[in-house]
Order: C-alpha cells, then structure tokens, then sequence
C-alpha cells in the first residue's frame, strides 16, 4: 500500500471493539480504517459497539456481511457521503486546457535553454491535461488546439534528441488531433527530416517522392526568412538524392523471454506439461514437478486477469500493459492521471478505465481495491453474478477451472480473517458497489439483490487479492542479461502462478515482461519437488521470527527446511548476561533458558522483548529516512543501534547483523574501509556459521570485503599477503560458481553480476607487477 499504515489510529479502533492489540492483518489502508472509524464512532457506548461487533461477525457469508450493513440506514448514510467524497475528490482530476497551455509555455522554455528532460516533462503534462478536441461543451478555439500543440512541441524536442521513430509518433497524433500541414507546414519539413534520417525516402515511390518535393516548392514560395528558405532548399535536393539513415536513439530494453518448458499443460492453463497440481489438508492446492527441470526454465507462462499499476509508475509505465513510456505517450480521454504506450493501448484499456476513471483518485492509493474493481470491471456484471451464482464453494480443491472461474476458485480466508480487516474490506466492497449502482449505472438502482451480489463479489475479489495477489516487477538490467530483481511497478491476480506456494529457500522465481509473468526454476528440479517461490522474505535476510510474521499476512505457515534448522534459534536469541551465550525463550510463558550456561530466566522476557521491539521501530524508521537522504549522520545514527543491540542481542542475531551491515556499508562510502571490513567480517563469520562458507550470500560478502580490503592504506608486506590472499578467494569463488552451475544455477541477479565484476577487478590486482 502506498499510503503508510497509521499503527496508532488501528491501534484505537481495535481497542473501542474490545479485540487483542495484535489481532489484524496488515493489508489495511488509512482510507479503510477511516471508514471503520466513522461507522464505529456511529455507536453511543459500549454495549452498542460490541453488539454491532457481534452481529457482524455472526454474519457467515459474504452477501449476509454486505446485506447486514446496507440494511442499517446510519452506516448507508455514511457510505453516500464516502460516495460523495470520492467524486469530488476526482474533480481535480479532469482536463484543463489553461493548465496544459502553461506546461506547454514551460516546455519550449525549457526546449530552449537545451533542458531536454523538463521540456518532456512538462510536455507530458500539458498533453494530460489537454481536452481531447470534440469531446467537451464550450469548446474555444485555443482549447482544441492545445492537445495537438502539445503533441507538436514535444516532436521537436524528440527530434532534438535524435529520437526519430518517436518524433513521427507525436506528428501523426498531432495531425490526427487537428493540425495540418497546410497550416503548420514547420510539421511536415519536421515529418520529412525524420523519414530521411529513418532511411524511407530511398523506398518511398517516385510519384510520391515528387508530391513531396512539389508541397514544399510551393511553401518556399511564401516563405520569407532566408534561414527557413535554405533549409527547405537543402531538403528538396536530400530528397532527389536521398543520402543513407543517421544513426537513432532508442531504448530498446531487453526482455524476458522463452517458452513453456516441455509444452503446455492440458489440465493447468498456462503452465508447464512437467508439473502438476496436487492437494494436502496441510499446503491446500499446490504444484509438483513430474519430470527432471532444468535450471532457467519456464513453468508458466501468465498473463494476470486483472493488473494494476501503482501510482508511482504512472508518469513512467503505460497503464494498460506496464511497457516504459521513456518520456512519451497517449493521454486518456478524461481524465489527466494515466497514460498508455499509444492510443492502441488506450482503446484497449476503455473497457474498464471509463468506469475507473472518474474515481481514479480513490483507487490509486488503495491497489487491492483496484485490482478487486478491475476484476469485476474486465469480467462484466451480468457475466460475475451468473458465474457467482454457480459458484460451489465445495467442489474438489485439485481441480483447476479456467477464465472467471478460476478467480473465484481462489482462496478468501474468510473464517481465518481479524474482524477489523473483514468489517474494512465489507464496507470498502459495500461503498464501491453503491457508486457502482448510482453513479457508473452498472447496477438497477431498483435491484437490491443484484446490489448485494456485487458487493459480496467485489468483497471476495478484495480477500482473493489480499492472499493472492502478485507485485509485478519491471526487472533490473545488467550486462550480463536481465536480473532476477527489480523494481515493484504494479500489483496483479494470476490465477495460475497463485497455485505456487512459498518457501523460504525457493526453487523458482518470478520475472516480468510488462504484465506477463514467467515462473522460472532458479535451479535444477528433480521429479517430485514441489514448486515453490518466495512471498517477500527470504532465509538469508531474515530470521524464523521475522519471517513468520511477515508471512502471518498471507496467513501461511512456513514447514521448510529453513524453518525447521536448528540453527534458527540462534538468529532470534538474547544476549546472555551471564555467559554472553544464544538465550532462547518463550514469549508466552514469559520464560528463557541460556543454550549455553544453562542459566533459566536469567532476563525478563517480557520487558527485554519490550524494548527490543521498540527499538526495532525506531530502526527501521531510522532506515527509511537513511533511504531518502534524512539523516544528518547516518554512521553515529547506526552506531547508537549497534550499541543498543549488542546489549540485548545474541552476535548471530538477525537484527544485529542487519546492522552491523548497514554500518560496513556507509563507512565504506566514507572510505573508511578499515571498520567497514571488521563490520562486515563479523557478519561474515556469523552466517558462514549459519549457512555455510559456500553459501551464494556469504560468497558475495567474501568479495566485497575483499574488495574493500584493496581500497585500504597497506604496507607493502600486507599488501603482498593480501595477494596470496586474493588468488585463494578467487579460485573458492570460482569453484562455488561451478558447482553451482553444475546444479542449473543459471538466472542472473543483480548480486551475480556484481560478482563477475569484482571478481575481473579482483583478478587485474593480483597480476599486476
């Protein structure tokens, strides 16, 4: 969610409804809590609130939740007024063609002093804010030109930018939007230059060449500045005697590809015919490999029903199928928010942002509510309430439907759900499909149950969303293929890839091209294994309690090898105050035992977890603000954490090694490698006694501090030792490296690629002289 979560205020409202402080599920959003704030704030005392709780939860599916509250007239009241203030809050939203004129005046001024990135940007807005011509009362005539000037101003600057294919792009939209060569000829000697430079005018027809040759003959004639003239003389002899292209800027960024490993599966869409899905009481439905899979295939191939992008990807990904924009692209026709590839994009994209476009404002914040209306929108009312209908909440759970069928065929976890999250998403489904009624009129204002099957089924797709949904990525690119990682730009619903189930050392991985979702095997599989993939944490990162509450969102219980080590308790445990050694404990019973003395409750648990929890907080708050650049004095900032922690934590400590490697890497920037190097070796140390020294993560650390250790002041003895040194660690990372390509390691990470450059730096220092 990209609005943070008020801890507080949740904290409040959990406390009037007489439910544990610790008992709700995080996918929640201020907007929703505020809507539970003001339906609970309706309640007199007391009595009322916990009789209003009680009914509530007595209310045993979906339709009886939404029918429940739309029936009390109070909560409809405060329902319409959300209704109300969702639209007005859209308002702001709509075009205006002043407001585009002056991001237009702002681009040429920017186009001016050769400040190419502004000039788009503000080009880019004035074509969002621009009406489209025809399309409003009270039309001007500087009103329906804006949109297509826009589109003109920003072709120059492409064309400055030697951005050809582009620049004719924005030409065409410009004339397609009103402007003519006739009346801006400037447009077609700009239209002519980019077909020259693109190499079309050695295939372009004689007669048509001639036409060309002949306009601009006839707009010489009038033209009286001696600098245009000699341009369009120089243009017409280019054109008898076209000469070869000039090179383009283009982005032409690399892609994910391939195809479904072994063929297509009959019975699973989209997936892999060496997998198959299996059900267990313990892990519900899952996905199992039948053969042999080699390392970087692909298991499924998916396009999501239902995506949307978040509202930080606007300004650089189109909205309909996630490709970068690079600075371009097609407006919507109403509102000034999103923006597509090109107006292919946008028409494809009308069947749904119509309706979402006048309370685009209420949705962008909120992308599980998005992504719930989207699913209705792109599957159609009627078409939802007849599936809906038929819907067997019994039928077996190893068979996989297909279309609209296998969304609702997801899980909801209705009865595993906190009351303050169902009653946030009820009245969120409830107040979505009142403006679905009276405000879209995709609903018979006289037809209460076709109401109440409308919230019911955007009420499920919200908790489907909440379980299943996915973040999609646009991946990072190195120079050695595209990364495994990347960056989160939009959140979707594949029904398919929400099969696979999560492990904390995962086989497989997501990747992304635009929407679709490839599933590929980050390692060899062998007959039997059960696909898995990581929900946000990993082993190496985190710890078993930290993970286990992280995955407490998804309501998963994680059984892996991982979880089950033994050395897991050493990475949530005290610090002994006795002996230094690994206190473990338990929460509940408020009791501890030290691994290593044997010393029983020789802390208090209750006040140590306590402050440790609080000082956790403050981290990761402190980390946020480390990100944007907020802290004065990030080493002394870190250091206050480390001292903190190494009072109350164990060395192996997840949270101490997390800081301690925040701390190697901002001393290392300040070059102060000589610390960064005794932080990092000490993480180094604790998770080769974890994991192993031929653990991929501790390989990547061994060369990192190796590299560091280059960057130290050194006599000429050590530095002769650490060449010894440096040829050991190149020849075990290269041995690590082998083996694991021997076991189908072959996806690139960002970390990897790290490596082969460290690893080629590393080798230029030991064979120097």
């Amino acid at each position: 969610m990209s609005d943070d979560l008020n801890l507080n205020r949740l904290q409040a409202l959990l406390l009037q409804l007489q439910e544990h402080p610790s008992n709700y599920q995080i996918s929640l959003t201020n907007w929703s809590l505020n809507l539970v704030k003001r339906v609970v704030s309706l309640k007199t005392n007391e009595y009322e609130i916990v009789r209003f709780k009680n009914e509530f939860a007595a209310c045993s599916s979906n339709e009886e939740k939404i029918k429940f509250l739309l029936k009390n007239e109070q909560i409809k009241d405060v329902l319409y007024e959300v209704v109300d203030e969702m639209i007005e809050g859209n308002k702001a939203f709509g075009k205006d063609w002043q407001k585009a004129r002056q991001h237009r005046l702002d681009g040429e001024k920017r186009a001016e002093e050769k400040d190419w990135e502004s000039a788009l940007w503000h080009y880019w807005r004035a074509i969002a804010l621009a009406p489209f011509p025809g399309t409003r009362k009270n039309e001007t005539e500087d009103s329906v030109k804006e949109l297509p000037l826009a589109f003109f101003a920003r072709a120059e600057v492409l064309f400055h930018l030697k951005r050809y294919s582009n620049c004719l792009r924005d030409i065409e939209n410009a004339l397609n939007f009103g402007l003519s060569f006739n009346t801006h000829p400037k447009l077609l000697l700009l239209k002519i230059k980019c077909s020259q430079f693109l190499g079309e005018m050695q295939t372009m027809a004689p007669e048509a060449r001639q036409n060309l040759i002949d306009a601009l003959e006839e707009y010489e004639a009038d033209v009286k500045d001696p600098k245009l003239t000699e341009e369009i003389v120089d243009l017409i002899e280019n054109i008898k005697n076209p000469y070869g292209t000039r090179p383009e800027v283009t982005f032409s960024t690399k892609s994910v590809s391939g195809s479904i490993y072994n063929g297509c599966n009959k019975k699973i869409p989209h997936a892999s015919a060496s997998i198959k899905s299996e059900f267990s009481e313990f892990k519900g439905r899952h996905l199992v490999s039948t053969s042999f899979v080699p390392g970087g295939s692909s298991l499924i191939i998916e396009e999501p029903y239902a995506s949307v992008l978040c509202v930080l990807a606007y300004k650089d990904y189109c909205n309909h199928c996630f490709k970068a924009l690079n600075q371009i692209g097609f407006p919507c026709e109403t509102c000034d928010r999103v923006t597509f590839c090109d107006s292919d994009c946008a028409k494809k994209a009308k069947e749904y942002h119509k309706y979402e476009c006048g309370m685009i404002n209420s949705l962008v914040d909120a992308e599980i509510f998005h992504v719930a209306i989207r699913t209705l929108l792109v599957t159609g009312i009627d078409n939802a309430i007849s599936s809906y209908k038929k819907l067997d909440n019994d039928s077996p759970s190893v068979v996989y439907p297909k279309g609209y069928s296998s969304i609702l065929s997801l899980v909801e976890h209705s009865d595993k759900l906190p009351l303050i999250n169902s009653l946030s998403y009820t009245l969120v489904a409830s107040a979505f499909s009142l403006l679905i009624k009276d405000n879209l009129k995709l609903i018979s204002a006289k037809d209460e149950q076709q109401l109440i099957l409308v919230g019911a089924i955007l009420l499920r797709h919200i908790k489907q969303a909440v379980f299943n949904g996915v973040n999609i990525m646009a991946q990072d690119e190195t120079e050695y293929g595209l990364s495994i990682d990347g960056t989160k730009i939009g959140f979707g619903i594949y029904p398919t890839l929400s099969l696979v189930n999560h492990n904390c050392d995962p086989n497989c991985t997501t990747m992304f091209d635009g929407t679709k979702v490839f599933l590929k095997s980050m390692r060899n599989l062998e007959e039997g294994e059960e696909i898995t993939i990581s929900y946000g944490v990993q082993f190496n990162h985190d710890s078993k309690n930290m993970r286990k509450k992280e995955l407490k969102k998804y309501l998963f219980e994680c059984k892996c090898a991982s979880c089950e080590d033994e050395l897991e308790i050493y990475r949530d445990a005290l610090l002994c105050p006795k002996c230094q050694g690994a206190v473990i404990y338990d929460e509940q019973e408020n009791q501890c035992r030290c691994l290593q003395c044997n010393e029983e409750n020789g802390i208090d648990v209750a006040k140590t977890l306590a402050d440790l929890k609080a000082t956790e907080t403050s981290l990761h708050q402190t980390a946020a603000y480390f990100q944007m650049g907020r802290i004065k004095d990030p080493k002394a900032s870190f250091e206050r954490f480390r001292e903190i922690f190494s009072k109350i934590c164990y060395s192996k400590n997840q949270l101490l090694l997390q800081v301690k490697d925040v701390l190697a890497n901002i001393h290392s920037k300040a070059n102060d490698f000589e610390f960064a190097v005794k932080m990092a070796e000490e993480v180094l140390e604790a998770e080769k006694s974890l994991f192993g020294e031929t653990c991929i993560y501790c390989v990547y650390r061994l060369l990192i501090i190796t590299m560091w250790k280059w960057q130290m002041n050194l006599s000429q003895e050590l530095e002769i030792k650490l060449k010894d040194e440096t040829r050991k660690v190149i020849n075990f990372v290269n041995k690590v490296f082998e083996e694991r390509k021997a076991k189908g390691f072959v996806l690139i990470s960002s970390n990897y690629a790290n490596s082969q450059n460290q690893l080629k730096m590393l080798s230029k220092k030991v064979n120097c002289k």
